[in-house]
């Protein structure tokens, strides 16, 4: 099965992005169906970032970004901005994750050790803060229209999602 099929298969793949860091300290499992509220801003965008990175998912090509994008309408021109800040994004968090692996291969089974809990909550704000820098930088880049289309696209995205939220 892939899990890239759709929007609404792509929050299936939060689990997989997010659990590396997540799973290690979650005591909580959020439904965005039922409570978008209470999913952070930062795991939706790492979510839609992932989805729209240049290096597409299998059957996620320009122009399916663009469909995917319309019902909030965004312009082909915005989309694109959305794929370089995704692929951005994907650049500056690819040392964050070869380190969360490290941590989880070192670590194995032994997921309450207190020092690895530590590395991945720090590992997890810095891959926070990486997201929040991005999202800042596209600001002005689609003005303040764009930005709101971007925040009711945000709510979408997390009524898509399932996701484990640490305490």
């Amino acid at each position: 099965m892939n899990l890239f099929d759709g929007p609404r298969r792509a929050g299936v793949a939060t689990v997989l992005f997010v659990a590396a860091a997540h799973v290690l300290i979650a005591q909580e499992w959020v439904n965005g169906a039922k409570n978008p509220e209470r999913i952070p801003d930062s795991e939706a965008y790492q979510m839609l970032f992932l989805v729209m990175r240049s290096a597409p998912p299998p059957h996620w090509d320009f122009e399916t970004k663009i469909n995917y994008l319309k019902p909030a309408g965004f312009q082909p021109h915005e989309v694109h901005q959305l794929v370089l800040a995704a692929d951005r994004f994907v650049a500056r968090s690819r040392p964050v994750e070869d380190q969360i692996k490290a941590v989880n291969q070192k670590y194995g089974r032994d997921v309450l050790n207190p020092v690895a809990v530590a590395e991945i909550r720090s590992l997890a704000e810095q891959r926070r803060r990486i997201v929040l820098d991005v999202v800042a930088e596209l600001a002005p880049v689609l003005g303040s229209g764009g930005i709101t289309r971007l925040q009711s696209h945000l709510d979408r995205v997390k009524r898509g999602m399932r996701t484990y939220i640490a305490p």
